[in-house]
């Protein structure tokens, strides 16, 4: 499955736009369940980590995740997956 991140969404989710945070959710949600699997979370765990993530990227005080993106350093693929990376590993520690 391929992820690729159109800028637009990217833009308009900064923008507050609600129809565009459910689109995020459903684009990103099936990465943030994928790479909860290669870190060998259980099914209740990646929904947490779901959760978890998409409170960090839509934090309502605008400092949120997403906000904080800089696309000179890299691809926002890679910068979301290391979000979601980091956030699997604080569920595995809480083991």
């Amino acid at each position: 499955m391929a992820f690729t991140t159109k800028k637009s969404l990217l833009l308009r989710v900064k923008n507050g736009d609600e129809i565009s945070y459910d689109e995020f959710y459903l684009v990103y949600r099936p990465l943030i369940w994928l790479v909860g699997g290669d870190c060998k979370l259980s099914d209740e765990e990646r929904k947490d980590l779901v959760q978890d993530v998409m409170l960090a990227i839509f934090s309502s005080d605008k400092h949120g995740a997403l906000f904080k993106y800089d696309a000179a350093k890299g691809r926002f693929r890679d910068y979301f997956r290391g979000i979601v990376r980091n956030m699997a590993c604080k569920i595995i520690r809480k083991r």
